[in-house]
């Protein structure tokens, strides 16, 4: 699932930013879940929740780390209970397998064509021109896209 919405709240970090995020996504989780088991469907596994930013994520995860900021607090512990209660799974996902950043980051041409490919129906002509005319792709990267396009990329979580 995919939402885009402003924050209510404005953050100096992109740390609060991230954890502010972190626990929207939390209360659409824990909404989703409990419309799918009113209609019936058993929820037996965790829902995996990725998130780009590795500080968040740590201090989400380990039981032991604290939060510094007050006006963090309330979002921490809602993610922080979350994870304890063992109904979401918060992993860390790499920037070059982000999805998300095609829309939020600037990407170059090459990154942002990578995370796409795999979900292209066809690849554009004016992307697949040879390395002599626009310098588009280099020739690995069309084999790279064109080997996207034949086998589904699998996106990998660590979690800790």
């Amino acid at each position: 699932m995919w939402v885009c919405k402003r924050q209510k709240t404005v953050e100096c970090s992109t740390y609060g930013a991230e954890l502010v995020a972190a626990r929207i996504a939390i209360e659409l989780i824990i909404e989703l879940r409990y419309k799918l088991r009113m209609l019936g469907v058993k929820m037996e596994k965790e829902t995996v929740l990725v998130g780009d930013n590795m500080s968040v994520v740590v201090s989400t995860t380990i039981p032991s780390s604290s939060i510094k900021k007050k006006h963090l607090s309330c979002a921490y512990h809602k993610v922080r209970e979350a994870i304890a209660g063992s109904y979401v799974k918060f992993g860390h996902i790499e920037s070059s397998q982000n999805l998300a950043d095609v829309n939020t980051k600037p990407l170059g041409s090459q990154d942002y064509h990578m995370l796409l490919s795999p979900y292209l129906f066809r690849i554009p002509k004016d992307l697949m021109r040879s390395k002599e005319k626009n310098n588009y792709f280099p020739t690995e990267t069309k084999e790279k896209v064109k080997e996207n396009l034949k086998n589904p990329r699998k996106i990998e979580i660590t979690a800790e």
